[in-house]
């Protein structure tokens, strides 16, 4: 077993596409932020890959009871995080990448 990163892809298609020649069908471990985790595997399963989830950088807490329903400058950040997650899986959807 082999750790690969790759750090020379600039957009989820194109990683898709790289692990898509090193994989060559064997399961692997695909390590991305949780909000970012749907589009990730959507990218790699069209490339035919057996993509197995490990979601790191939560952005809420566990417990709902530990969370703030107040607005911060982190809340925002957290929104336009969503935001730009959902347009992506949209135009991604659209282009056939996922």
């Amino acid at each position: 077993m082999a750790l690969v990163v790759d750090g020379d892809s600039d957009s989820t298609a194109k990683s898709a596409e790289y692990l898509s020649n090193v994989a060559k069908g064997e399961s692997l471990f695909l390590v991305t932020s949780a909000g970012h985790m749907r589009r990730a595997m959507g990218a790699l399963r069209k490339r035919s890959l057996n993509p197995i989830p490990a979601p790191t950088d939560y952005k809420l807490p566990r417990l709902l009871r530990h969370s703030s329903w107040t607005t911060s400058p982190a809340h925002l950040q957290a929104s336009d995080l969503a935001v730009h997650e959902y347009v992506a899986i949209i135009w991604y959807l659209l282009t056939g990448r996922i």
